[in-house]
């Protein structure tokens, strides 16, 4: 075979060798983002999650802090108002004098009773015990006090033990308490039944043994 015949037939099996061998594909590159492709997020770059997390933390922070400032006002309040409000002090009253009040004094000092004229009651002395001179003796007692003896003399028997008084219901208790007090160093005092208001005495005193 010739030389150039042998030339085109190696250019053709080249050409055609070329042309059926596959070209490699290439597949496009696509950027992989580091964030989910959301429908809210497509328009934040990787700064703004950085300052959306900052505000986030800033408002929480602020909420928590205006709470923790009304707890504390509100205990507060619940305290005072438990505690009473009259243990504040006004600082404009601190140091007011305090009013002066009228003191009333009260005299301690018992007013004695007024005691009756002695010598306007009638007295009887009895003797009671059948000794000598008793009636006259008890007689003499008695009117250095004060009272007046209107009649001495025997009483109906003699076994009278203890001294005994008999008043009206009109005597006063204090000429009783004064008869008895005066005979008391003598004699052993009782008070005996009261007379009858028709009795020409006010005063009758039996005089016993003791």
């Amino acid at each position: 075979m010739p030389e150039e015949e042998k030339k085109e037939h190696k250019k053709f099996v080249t050409e055609e060798l070329t042309a059926s061998q596959p070209q490699p594909v290439v597949a496009p590159v696509v950027e992989v983002s580091p964030f989910p492709s959301v429908a809210e997020t497509q328009n934040i770059t990787p700064e703004h999650p950085i300052k959306n997390e900052s505000g986030i933390f800033l408002k929480f922070f602020l909420v928590t802090f205006l709470a923790t400032l009304l707890a504390l006002a509100l205990a507060g309040g619940i305290y005072v108002y438990l505690t009473g409000t009259n243990k504040i002090r006004t600082p404009g009253l601190i140091n007011q004098a305090p009013t002066p009040t009228a003191t009333v004094v009260v005299n301690s000092t018992p007013v004695p009773t007024p005691i009756a004229d002695l010598s306007t009651f009638k007295v009887s002395v009895l003797n009671g015990n059948g000794g000598i001179g008793v009636a006259s003796k008890l007689k003499a007692i008695i009117e250095k006090v004060g009272f007046k003896v209107s009649y001495t003399g025997n009483a109906d028997n003699f076994n009278f033990t203890d001294t005994l008084i008999q008043v009206k219901s009109t005597v006063p208790d204090s000429v009783v308490t004064t008869l008895k007090n005066s005979l008391a160093d003598t004699y052993s005092v009782k008070i005996g039944d009261p007379l009858d208001a028709a009795s020409p005495y006010d005063i009758v005193i039996t005089v016993g043994s003791k």
